[in-house]
């Protein structure tokens, strides 16, 4: 193979293959995972291919992808799956503040929330009901941060 040909080798100290042109540079991908996620927040975001609609306890509707919401959250994975709800498109829960609810389903597509104090308390109930572990910790170690003996 002529050394300007693309090479599929193991770059030294790597484990990965990875496609080498001459010698092995350091290149900046975007992962798929993310990419594919910001899709389907843009998807979201204007109301294409979602196929569930959230309502909260003030009437607000949060709409997403069954999909998207169950390969995050147990909690959802429960409700679609197994639950009556599973065949629904439109499921209450009354049990969570609109805002929070929101901020949590962006979490769910883009990995980035922002734990303060205005939002602390609904955020540890919230999270705790749709189990996501990662905001739960999160929020347990803002909590340790704001005590003062």
């Amino acid at each position: 193979m002529d050394e300007n040909d693309l090479q599929h080798l193991p770059c030294e100290g790597d484990r990965k293959s990875v496609l080498k042109f001459k010698r092995c540079e350091p290149k900046q991908f975007i992962s798929l995972a993310a990419e594919v996620f910001g899709v389907l927040q843009s998807f979201r975001r204007d109301g294409v291919f979602c196929d569930i609609k959230l309502e909260t306890d003030d009437g607000t509707i949060v709409v997403g992808h069954k999909f998207a919401l169950l390969s995050a959250s147990p909690y959802f994975r429960a409700i679609f799956t197994s639950f009556e709800e599973s065949n629904k498109d439109h499921i209450n829960m009354k049990e969570l503040d609109s805002t929070i609810s929101q901020l949590l389903i962006n979490y769910i597509y883009t990995g980035e929330i922002i734990v303060n104090e205005e939002h602390e308390q609904g955020f540890l109930a919230s999270t705790n009901l749709i189990q996501l572990d990662y905001i739960i910790a999160s929020c347990e170690g803002f909590l340790q941060t704001q005590l003062n003996p």
